[in-house]
């Protein structure tokens, strides 16, 4: 604790801290209420369990998944982001909580959008930011193209993964990754004032989570890749046919790795912020 911190400012950071994203993927019908100060989540044939929604950051769902209203709302204002997915991972859509307390970013993307050339400007930020995230990935899995084509990088990745793993299962795997990170986007900008109360980044002027989370899911392929590899090398060690891949496969990946991931996608966000203020 810094001698500035005090001793409420030291727990509430810790507890901040100590929020966990929640994963709901049940193969039978589950039903999300409220409770008190946790969620309450019944599934069809085991007993109710309680989350407190301050342990809660973040909440990744599938369609079987049913939540009352009463819930939705504390969880807005608990500023718990919901992204529902369908079986193979694709975002069907989400739920914003209400926005942080930091208004710098948003403030700045409002005047970037007071611009005529924002579109140009904007989108030739995202392009460096791709094309230097697609080096990084030709780095780490030794990938030689001769230039950072993120289109032909992804062939390569593809074609590695259909080697490695059935190809239902490499095509999941990556949906499944990037479920993760989207989810983590959606609540890490919520957290920098991007939120309920304001369309800003969310309405396609430009839509911030889809952008940054398409940038920032380059930064978990190495880690996909790699965790294929190893699992292909071992089956071929005993002579075994590896089993499917499941979804709890790639939560837990992602949790092994998601403090890196979360640095990345700061780091992401903070490369925005910085080029918004040169821009004035």
């Amino acid at each position: 604790m810094s001698p500035a911190e005090s001793r409420e400012e030291l727990l509430l950071r810790l507890a901040v801290a100590d929020r966990r994203p929640l994963y709901l993927d049940p193969k039978s019908p589950t039903s999300v209420g409220l409770d008190g100060p946790a969620l309450s989540i019944r599934v069809e044939g085991q007993a109710e369990r309680l989350m407190p929604l301050r342990r809660v950051s973040r909440i990744l769902v599938n369609e079987k998944t049913q939540f009352s209203t009463a819930a939705l709302l504390r969880c807005a204002d608990h500023g718990i982001s919901i992204v529902f997915v369908d079986p193979d991972g694709l975002v069907r859509g989400r739920l914003l909580g209400a926005p942080g307390e930091r208004q710098e970013l948003r403030q700045r993307l409002v005047d970037l959008l007071d611009r005529p050339d924002w579109r140009e400007l904007y989108g030739n930020w995202r392009y460096a930011q791709e094309h230097h995230a697609v080096l990084r990935v030709q780095r780490r899995l030794g990938i030689r193209l001769g230039s950072a084509s993120p289109r032909g990088t992804a062939r390569w990745i593809d074609k590695e993964a259909g080697r490695l793993a059935d190809s239902s299962d490499a095509v999941r795997s990556q949906c499944w990754m990037e479920e993760q990170l989207f989810a983590w986007m959606v609540n890490h900008l919520q957290t920098l004032g991007l939120g309920a109360q304001s369309e800003l980044g969310q309405d396609g002027r430009p839509d911030l989570v889809a952008d940054l989370a398409g940038v920032l899911r380059w930064y978990g392929e190495p880690i996909r890749v790699g965790w294929l590899r190893r699992r292909a090398d071992w089956a071929r060690r005993n002579a075994l046919t590896p089993k499917p891949v499941t979804r709890r496969d790639l939560v837990l990946l992602y949790q092994r790795h998601s403090s890196k991931l979360a640095s990345f996608g700061r780091e992401l966000t903070n490369k925005l912020h910085r080029w918004l203020v040169d821009l004035d």
